[in-house]
Formats: structure tokens, C-alpha cells, sequence
């Protein structure tokens, strides 16, 4: 039986989009997104997946410019990556900790 485990974690930087995980070549990951506010005000942020590690685009997010209360958390529903497909961060506050959990899977 598959295990859940964190895949990664990334801090990212003020107003730059970061790769916070890749489905790496031949796998399927099924992964939760969990945020963190480590601030002590309130930051925004947005979420999205590039398929096939595609170009920065709008239409990719799935949460966009949603506020996370100063030491607040919160996480996505579960999502399903295909190989090279991208989970991205965006926030306006260097104080945001994003931990990508989940399962990969031979394909």
C-alpha cells in the first residue's frame, strides 16, 4: 500500500512565481497542497498547475489572490499530476510556507 508522504516544500519569494513540485517523468502523483502563513499579518497567494511544465498562463490557477489570515494554514482538495506537470505558488509576502503531500505511482 502506497504511503502518503511530503514531496516538497518550498518557501517562495515575494511577488515570483516558484515551482513548489514537478510529477516527475513516467509517474502519476495524486497530491494535496498545503499552505502555511508563518507571518504575522495577513498574505495573499494563488495556486496553479502548469501541465507539461507549460508557460505561466491565468487559466492555470486554481486559487487566485485568496488570503491567508497571519498564522492561518490551509489545503487543496486532492489533484491528480501527470508526468512534468507543475504545482506553482505565487504570494505577495515572503512568509509563506507551501508543502506539496501526496502519493506518485508508476504509469
Amino acid at each position: 500500500m502506497a504511503t502518503t508522504q511530503a514531496l516538497n516544500q518550498v518557501e517562495p519569494t515575494a511577488s515570483t512565481v516558484t515551482v513548489a513540485y514537478t510529477c516527475p517523468s513516467q509517474k502519476r502523483a495524486t497530491v494535496r497542497v498545503l499552505v502555511a502563513n508563518r507571518g504575522a499579518a495577513d498574505l495573499q497567494y494563488r495556486l496553479s498547475i502548469a501541465e507539461n511544465g507549460a508557460a505561466d498562463a491565468t487559466s492555470q490557477y486554481f486559487v487566485y489572490d485568496e488570503t491567508l489570515a497571519d498564522n492561518g494554514s490551509g489545503r487543496s482538495p486532492a489533484l491528480v499530476l501527470e508526468a512534468n506537470d507543475e504545482i506553482r505558488a505565487y504570494t505577495d509576502t515572503a512568509t509563506l510556507v507551501v508543502t506539496v503531500n501526496g502519493i506518485e505511482q508508476d504509469t
